[in-house]
């Protein structure tokens, strides 16, 4: 699967291992090899805006120095939408969560938790 011929049928397929090496195998590398160079990025935090694969290169390197554990996800609420051919808005909600051996499963929560009802996540724009 490339970064820039993912058809309808695979395009929520390609977003759940995005997520995959993103969040539960914490690969940089493998996350980012995903990735278009002209790839945008729209998190829920402030400053979690990358316009380009670099500056989202720099971001997700920030995240994983502050906090490099596994983390589990689910993807809620899931929309997609054709801009042209081969290129793809998608809209969903990741819910985060931490597992601690010793002290369980924590779910982690995003700014948006307070203003939103559906909960915390995080939007990639396409």
């Amino acid at each position: 699967m490339t970064n820039n011929t993912v058809p309808s049928s695979q395009v929520y397929a390609w977003l759940n291992e995005f997520c995959r090496r993103y969040f539960q195998l914490r690969d940089p590398e493998g996350t980012l090899e995903l990735l278009s160079p002209g790839f945008l990025s729209v998190g829920t935090g402030e400053g979690e805006v990358a316009v380009g694969k670099e500056q989202f290169r720099c971001l997700l390197l920030k995240e994983l120095e502050a906090l490099p554990w596994p983390l589990s996800y689910q993807i809620e609420d899931y929309t997609q939408n054709r801009r042209a051919p081969f290129c793809w808005d998608c809209f969903c909600n990741v819910r985060l969560g931490l597992d601690q051996p010793e002290q369980g499963q924590h779910d982690l929560p995003h700014p948006t938790d307070r203003r939103c009802a559906s909960g915390g996540g995080r939007q990639l724009v396409l």
